[in-house]
């Protein structure tokens, strides 16, 4: 399907655009989102800021060339384009009730948050009709609202004649996502339904998908912002302080989580060698090494067989050392020898 644009009422700009593009572009003219900073004097003015990474750059760019590889859909996947000043092209077309979906995985866990920008194209009249993105990783679900009915605003741009004859409308979306998981998957969907007619065409597309990734300080393995004083935990051979990643502990370190604390918890002793929280024996909330145990955690079962009847336990092998004692001198030693005889 090739979408015409007859009149081009405002410039389509790129999703991480605060504010209008430079004429004849795509490009931003005075401002860019979050994570995004504006440099005029660049050829491309928007770049990302040093303190994040650009993990999925134009995953669908504005090119007659990109390909869907990783996409699926309910229906088939193909280019859209809209001509007028420019060409744009979309992934696409859909209509209701169709969805495009894509799973990253590899991100890793050394961040805390993810923006997700792109662009809906809706065309043609709609009734009842909603666009929706929604973002699944380990954390939970993310659901953004897109567009609803044909109602365009800040940052859309309005288009008259894209479907021969009825309008379309352009939408830049942003979301800033918490996420500190491997996994993200996105899914464009549509819901409801479309008004056809002989003359009308409904359809919608997706265009220019960016997934910017801003990741933790070198210093951190996980964190909740980007300085060396947000972390939640730490790589291998660092212990957090508060939430900081440092060599040694001031005062005690657990191990197994690399924490440090100022005294060792319940069901830990301190090892006065080196410091570290060393773990009790199981169920045991106070003890003095990993063998003695002086609290047992309430509900453990006490019961030991040896422990309880060591007295009996050492009557008993008193006898039977010297029942064997007995016998070795009676069948070796109480007997007359050879030469005891001469």
């Amino acid at each position: 399907m090739l979408l015409i644009v007859t009149k081009l009422q405002a410039q389509f700009c790129k999703p991480y655009c605060s504010s209008t593009c430079t004429p004849g572009t795509t490009q931003c003219q005075t401002g860019c989102l979050s994570p995004y900073i504006f440099n005029a004097t660049a050829p491309f003015p928007c770049a990302l800021n040093t303190s994040t990474q650009l993990l999925f750059d134009s995953e669908l760019p504005s090119e007659s060339n990109f390909t869907a590889l990783g996409f699926s859909s309910t229906s088939s996947l193909a280019t859209m384009s809209c001509i007028g000043t420019l060409t744009y092209f979309f992934l696409g077309p859909f209509v209701a009730n169709n969805y495009i979906y894509k799973a990253f995985s590899g991100i890793g866990t050394n961040h805390y948050r993810i923006d997700v920008l792109w662009s809906f194209g809706i065309f043609g009249t709609w009734t009842g009709q909603q666009l929706s993105a929604i973002f699944i990783d380990g954390n939970g679900v993310v659901t953004q609202l897109a567009n609803q009915g044909q109602a365009c605003g800040v940052n859309q741009t309005t288009l008259n004649g894209c479907t021969t004859s009825n309008t379309g409308c352009f939408t830049n979306m942003n979301k800033a996502i918490v996420h500190n998981s491997d996994f993200l998957s996105v899914n464009f969907s549509s819901m409801g339904s479309a008004i056809s007619t002989s003359s009308a065409v409904q359809a919608w597309g997706v265009k220019d998908l960016l997934i910017v990734v801003s990741k933790c300080d070198s210093t951190c393995s996980t964190c909740y912002g980007s300085l060396a004083t947000n972390c939640a935990s730490c790589p291998t051979g660092l212990y957090l302080q508060g939430s900081i990643c440092i060599l040694t502990c001031p005062f005690y370190a657990i191990p197994a989580t690399a924490v440090c604390v100022t005294s060792c918890p319940a069901y830990y002793y301190t090892n006065t060698y080196n410091s570290f929280c060393e773990p009790c024996p199981t169920n045991c909330s106070t003890c003095q090494n990993s063998t003695t145990c002086i609290d047992w955690a309430a509900g453990t079962d006490l019961s030991n067989p040896l422990r309880d009847y060591l007295a009996v336990w050492i009557i008993l092998a008193a006898v039977l050392v010297t029942l064997i004692a007995v016998l070795l001198w009676k069948f070796c030693c109480s007997k007359k020898t050879f030469y005891d005889t001469m």
